[in-house]
């Protein structure tokens, strides 16, 4: 199928719902992430984590706990992407009876204007999108730049690297995508014209209820264990942001933070937000990410499972 618009991209995958395999980032092993530095060169970053599970245990404990047989498998949170860890994680999907919908890739700055810098970046990168095929994911996403908005970033580096990339994800029939994902790219305009650029045939917008300021700035507080006082904060240009991007979108993240046993969900209304999302047409792939720090990570999923089909029923 030919692909020339964003609601095209969205109507050939179809409707179904995905759980990301962050929402159990506090059961999961330790989170891997490669950063980009001052002098452009790569970081490891390893933030410890409470949990035990492996990424190998998440696709037959998600189907069991929510009932979703999709998932979202994020690069940072598969600690061996060997051959042979790679298989071993194909093989916990297909015993599950779990398909993967994208593979999330969080690797350096694909908008550094330095070439020798960005091809290391882009090469690792091919070889994750190489593996979101060996996983049978029809998408994976990498980022639009540095998520914190790097000072040197170049929108012609960008171009350059999200051509070259969605170039190498065609060839290994893998659809890329991109998001709002902090710094330039949350927004949306911005987003929407690096978009428009590459093509809307090579190119597609995750769009993300949570990443917009100011909860993009209230979500890093929280996970780095520095809450702010919420209640001072003015939540409401998330939902405008969220309505430009909903007729570009080609998955929707439906990021719930605060699941309350009263069915709310905040500091952004999820209820609100995908409201917004259905009312602008989208009838693609929603991800759910969980990133709470809840008393039950299933049973909050479970909730936004449940509000996700409430709002969309079907």
């Amino acid at each position: 199928m030919s692909i020339h618009s964003p609601s095209e991209r969205a109507n050939a995958i179809g409707p179904r719902i995905a759980v990301s395999s962050f929402s159990a980032h506090l059961e999961l092993g330790a989170i891997n992430l490669q950063i980009e530095t001052e002098d452009g060169g790569l970081q490891d970053v390893v933030l410890s984590s409470p949990g035990e599970k492996h990424i190998t245990d998440f696709p037959s404990e998600m189907r069991a706990r929510t009932g979703i047989s999709t998932t979202e498998i994020c690069q940072i949170q598969v600690p061996d992407s060997t051959p042979a860890g790679i298989d071993a994680l194909a093989a916990s999907l297909e015993a599950a009876g779990v398909d993967v919908l994208t593979v999330p890739i969080d690797i350096g700055n694909i908008a550094n204007p330095d070439p020798v810098r960005r091809s290391g970046y882009l090469q690792e990168i091919r070889r994750w999108i190489d593996i979101a095929a060996r996983l049978g994911a029809p998408f994976a996403r990498v980022n639009a730049g540095a998520p914190t908005g790097a000072p040197n970033n170049s929108r012609s580096a960008l171009l350059e690297s999200l051509s070259d990339l969605a170039d190498h994800a065609g060839s290994v029939g893998v659809s890329l995508l991109v998001e709002n994902h902090g710094g330039d790219s949350s927004d949306p305009d911005w987003l929407i014209s690096v978009c428009e650029e590459i093509g809307w045939e090579r190119l597609g917008i995750i769009l993300d209820t949570g990443n917009i300021e100011p909860m993009i700035s209230v979500a890093v507080a929280r996970f780095a264990g520095h809450p702010v006082d919420e209640a001072a904060i003015d939540f409401e240009p998330v939902y405008g942001m969220i309505e430009r991007l909903a007729p570009y979108a080609t998955i929707v993240h439906a990021k719930a933070y605060d699941v309350g046993d009263d069915g709310s969900f905040g500091p952004v209304d999820l209820r609100r937000a995908l409201t917004i999302v259905r009312d602008a047409g989208f009838d693609g792939p929603i991800s759910i990410e969980y990133e709470g720090a809840g008393p039950d990570v299933w049973d909050r999923t479970s909730r936004t499972v449940a509000l996700v089909r409430e709002i969309f029923a079907r």
